[in-house]
């Protein structure tokens, strides 16, 4: 009932009906299959202004379009909830899920096509990276203290073992990122510039759909202005989880985007530490000390190793990038 009232405001009708997800709903309307989906967010009207206003001048075609009603409004409210029409893309047959170059050379034009730079004064930065290097400090050592606990107890776990196997890595990872932190921070004292661009602001595989022009972009729910190594990092993040990421293919994109955007050594200093960020994985931790009865131990386990996965792989990455630095062209 709800999909066809979503409807009607866009002089459609629903004949057929396939649920997708819990929020998104593929539908048959007599000449077209459309997508609805609901989102959770409230502030969704103004962040589609920006990004479908910046689409249309820039002529960002990679940007899928949205359906306007027929108040040429981009989203409808209905009992409180916020939802949107856009067209269903059904992949081409034979298509690789994962085609993360042509993925990078296309946000890379997003990001090209909306850039503005500013000039910026790095010192207004510099408490700020001094309270950041002393939070990474004060995490580890939580963290610590709080794996002596495990080791201490009579009988470990083999999600405590798992735990405890983590400790190597997250030293590495929050030794590396208090090392990130200052390099950015000189970085950005040369360059005495940064760069905004329009950011998707959630963005992972599930957001790219391959289509017989090429990779798209969907569901610009969280769009805004923002530094483009936030899109960058998410994009990165989501395939580092994973026991065996496709390097060969990270790298290749990596490298086209960061020589399509001219990217500067302080912005591949910021998606490194936006990679480096581990507010997700003390969250994890703390529910594991207090509130262990929410998973089962084997879910514990299972989150565990992909924390695992993704620090040894972030360790492999963080390498690369390090070495696409250092071989950065100073920009003066």
């Amino acid at each position: 009932m709800t999909t066809n009232l979503i409807l009607a405001r866009y002089g459609m009708f629903g004949y057929q009906k396939e649920p997708i997800t819990p929020r998104v709903t593929k539908v048959y309307t007599g000449d077209r299959h459309v997508a609805v989906k609901k989102t959770s967010r409230h502030d969704i009207y103004p962040r589609f202004q920006m990004a479908y206003r910046l689409a249309r001048i820039k002529k960002l075609h990679s940007i899928i379009p949205l359906y306007l009603t027929r108040e040429q409004e981009l989203a409808v409210q209905i009992n409180g909830d916020w939802y949107y029409v856009m067209p269903w893309i059904e992949p081409p047959a034979n298509s690789v899920p994962s085609i993360y170059p042509e993925s990078f050379s296309e946000l890379a034009a997003i990001h090209k096509k909306t850039s503005q730079v500013f000039p910026i004064d790095p010192h207004f930065y510099r408490k700020w990276i001094e309270t950041r290097r002393s939070q990474v400090d004060e995490s580890f050592g939580w963290f610590e203290k709080k794996i002596g606990q495990v080791e201490n107890q009579h009988y470990m776990s083999p999600s405590g073992y798992q735990l405890c196997n983590l400790y190597p890595l997250f030293y590495d990872v929050c030794k590396k990122a208090n090392r990130w932190y200052s390099r950015w921070y000189h970085c950005l004292s040369r360059e005495q510039k940064m760069r905004t661009v329009l950011c998707h602001g959630a963005l992972s595989p599930s957001h790219i759909l391959s289509s017989m022009q090429g990779p798209v972009f969907i569901n610009w729910e969280s769009a805004h202005m923002g530094h483009p190594g936030e899109d960058l990092a998410n994009l990165l993040r989501h395939s580092l989880a994973s026991p065996r990421p496709p390097f060969d293919h990270l790298e290749t994109g990596l490298e086209d985007y960061i020589h399509q955007l001219s990217f500067k050594k302080s912005e591949i200093s910021w998606a490194v530490l936006h990679l480096m960020h581990t507010d997700f994985f003390f969250k994890y931790v703390n529910q594991y000390f207090n509130q262990r009865d929410r998973y089962s131990e084997v879910n514990w386990v299972q989150r565990f190793e992909r924390f695992r996965f993704y620090f040894s792989n972030l360790m492999t990455l963080e390498q690369k990038m390090d070495h696409i630095l250092q071989n950065q062209r100073t920009d003066d």
